[in-house]
């Protein structure tokens, strides 16, 4: 745990600007996308129907050399041929809101096949959460911010639905370990005392969520469904970027209940003010409330656990951030007097 401090100025990687997270989303998979257009082409022809129209159009976030595409449908006419249509979420629809439970959101998301009226329809959708934080600390000597690395993370969500013909079909994403079709975690780091970059190279990947059945996480959401005859059969397929899911602060009320000692109290004063997520657009390294308040080289969340690193559930969860940062605080004073 160490003080927020000042958190202002410009990221800075070896005086290189880094891209940004949409920039991220956007970056080219061109192999992949060939190959996944190759499945559904051959999938369609061995199924004796047309293909749909479409052009893929890769948003993803890559951890290492894993990719996901996104395939939209093209701008052009698709007059009396089925047309899968993402209703809910879009790139502009309200961002959802890990509730100060905590809990994640109840997100619905919808979508519609037009022009199509021969009966059942399957739909597959994937629902990725994306994110990538900056870490950096202040060097005196340089008097300016230099750059860490990044951490970053991925969970994808799968689940099915159904329709007749055009009618909408609806789907409830379950965040639960169980209906996550991959998982990746990058810098999650190991314990290093050296200072500054104590918190690990940024090397290590964790594909396993090993925090309990429910899973937390925020960020960038990319969406994608297709939708399939009862012979199985592809009849179309969609894509797009979505909205966001953030945090949302508790009650100050509620953390100090939640936490009797006045030892954890004193060092929530001192650390974050009860704010695990950013409370505005002032804070490094998103310049966008809800994401979790952050302090250099490494502390994240209520307690800002630095050292060891927060885990995924400790960064998105703030009752499991505050029981981190209790139980390190309790055992090194213990520690310290038995020593004594």
């Amino acid at each position: 745990m160490r003080p927020l401090g000042n958190v202002q100025g410009a990221k800075e990687k070896a005086g290189v600007e880094k891209e940004s997270g949409l920039d991220t989303l956007r970056a080219g998979f061109e192999k992949i996308m060939a190959e996944k257009k190759a499945r559904l082409l051959a999938e369609e022809k061995a199924g004796g129907e047309n293909p749909p129209i479409e052009v893929p159009i890769v948003t993803a976030c890559a951890l290492g050399n894993s990719t996901h595409p996104i395939y939209f449908q093209r701008d052009v006419s698709t007059a009396g041929q089925p047309e899968l249509v993402i209703i809910y979420p879009k790139s502009n629809s309200p961002n959802e809101k890990i509730t100060d439970e905590p809990k994640m959101p109840t997100v619905i998301c919808e979508a519609k096949l037009n022009n199509y009226n021969k009966g059942q329809v399957t739909y597959e959708w994937t629902y990725s959460v994306n994110y990538e934080f900056d870490r950096r600390y202040y060097s005196k000597s340089q008097k300016k911010y230099i750059y860490l690395c990044s951490r970053k993370g991925r969970v994808r969500f799968i689940g099915t639905s159904y329709s007749n013909n055009s009618d909408a079909t609806y789907w409830t994403v379950s965040f639960d370990k169980n209906d996550a079709e991959l998982v990746e975690f990058k810098a999650k780091q190991p314990e290093i005392s050296v200072w500054p970059g104590y918190g690990g190279d940024c090397d290590e990947i964790i594909t396993t969520w090993d925090e309990g059945e429910d899973i937390f996480i925020g960020g960038d959401v990319i969406i994608e469904v297709i939708a399939k005859d009862p012979f199985h059969n592809i009849i179309s397929s969609a894509g797009a970027i979505g909205n966001r899911i953030l945090g949302e602060n508790p009650d100050p009320i509620e953390v100090y209940t939640y936490t009797t000692a006045k030892e954890i109290e004193a060092i929530l004063r001192h650390e974050s003010r009860t704010n695990h997520f950013a409370p505005n657009g002032r804070n490094y390294p998103m310049r966008e409330a809800g994401w979790p308040i952050y302090g250099p080289p490494n502390g994240y969340g209520l307690m800002q656990l630095d050292n060891p690193p927060a885990t995924e559930n400790q960064m998105w969860n703030w009752k499991s951030n505050l029981d981190a940062g209790s139980d390190l605080y309790f055992n090194e004073k213990n520690q310290r007097q038995r020593i004594i």
